[in-house]
Order: C-alpha cells, then structure tokens, then sequence
C-alpha cells in the first residue's frame, strides 16, 4: 500500500515522520521541495457608491403605486394623509413665526434745543371812560358828611377829602381840561361844607381849625350822631 502524505508549510524533519511511522516498515518517505511561492497581495474589493433616496422616496413597487400627496409649502411628498396634514400644519406655524409685525413709526423727536418763538400779545383795546361831570351840592354834601361821619374822634382835613375824591375820579373817569380844572378847585368847595358841618355840632360837639393855606380840618365829638341823610339835610 502506497500513502502519498503532503505536508506544506510544516516544519517536521524525516527523522521525525519516520519515528512517526514506526511500525509501518515498507513506508516510502518522498521529500519535495517545493518552490518558494511569491505572496500576492489581495486588494480589498471595491464598493460601488449606492445613491441614497430621499427619505420620502421609497423603492419598493407596492409603496410606488400608492397615491402620494404634496405640501403646497416645501413641495415633500407624503404617502399618508396624516403625515401630509403635519407637514402643511408645520409649514403654515412656520410663516406666521418669520412674518414680520408692522412696525408702528415712533414720533419724530423734537430738537432740545430748538427755540419756542415768543407769542405775540396783543394789546388790549383800552375800554373808553365816561366823560366826567362835576360833582353837584348834594352829592358834595353826601360826599363830605360820610367822611366826617365815619371817622368819629378824628381830624379829618379837607386836603384827605379831597386827595381821596381826585385819586377815584381820575381811574373811573375820561379827564378832559374843563375836568381837571374842575378836580383841582375841589377842595375849596370841601372846605365850605366842612365849615356848616361845625357849625351844625357847635362847638361843645365838634372842633375846626384853619390849615394854610386854604384848608380845614374838623373833629366830631359828638355822643349821639345823625345818619349821613339827617346830616345832609341839616347841610341845605
């Protein structure tokens, strides 16, 4: 019997494959040498690039063949309606978010240092004044009885009656030259009813004194006192 035994990339002597087969005393040991082989370098193989779809293209026929619906917004195709519905819902949040508001216009600031122009005040047209008219010897007799009268235990002068007379007409009344000649012989006719009036009291109820150069003055003491009409009745 022949066994033809190869043995590659072994390192085993023929001494020990003879020890090996001992008992086999016919064996034949044949020794080849064998060729130094050349490795050869294996390239890995290439793999092609596969294009990938878009996630909402699919390749399978059975999803091919179902109706597709399309957002109005981005233009994505959707196989379901309710992924469709999201999608249109997503796109329309997503506008009103990136439309700008109406800006209201802030009021134009005003210059701080611009200057107010003044107003422009018109004068007041200047009311018009009666014409005075000089006083008659009543009311002179009125006038001078209520001075007396209303300052008892006082010297009351011709000059105060007639400073206080002339100081009222002149704001009340339209001043022509026949008025203020008038308002400056006043006082002459003051002191002739100052003088009746003393004359009235007597001289246990009232005192008069001459001031230079033309005027009077005159004091009431008098307990018991008329009204200004009993006195200018008394006066005529």
């Amino acid at each position: 019997m022949k066994i033809k035994i190869v043995i590659e990339d072994v390192d085993v002597s023929v001494a020990q494959l003879l020890g090996l087969l001992k008992e086999q005393e016919s064996v034949t040991v044949e020794v080849e040498q064998t060729e130094a082989v050349t490795p050869i370098e294996v390239l890995a193989p290439v793999q092609e690039k596969k294009e990938k779809l878009p996630s909402q293209v699919s390749t399978d026929k059975v999803v091919k063949e179902k109706k597709r619906y399309t957002c109005p917004h981005c233009n994505t195709s959707y196989i379901y309606k309710k992924s469709y519905k999201k999608c249109v819902n997503r796109c329309i949040a997503k506008k009103k978010k990136e439309t700008p508001k109406e800006v209201k216009e802030e009021p134009k600031a005003k210059p701080k240092f611009a200057r107010k122009q003044p107003k422009v005040v018109k004068p007041k047209k200047k009311k018009s004044k009666p014409t005075y008219a000089p006083l008659t010897d009543s009311e002179l007799h009125e006038m001078v009885a209520g001075h007396i009268l209303g300052n008892p235990n006082t010297i009351v002068t011709s000059m105060q009656i007639a400073s206080h007379y002339v100081t009222s007409a002149k704001k009340r009344y339209e001043m022509t030259t026949a008025a203020t000649h008038e308002l400056n012989t006043i006082e002459t006719r003051i002191v002739a009813v100052l003088q009746k009036i003393a004359d009235v009291f007597g001289p246990s109820q009232s005192m008069s004194m001459p001031i230079e150069p033309n005027g009077l003055q005159v004091a009431l003491f008098a307990k018991k006192k008329p009204t200004v009409a009993q006195l200018v009745e008394k006066l005529k």
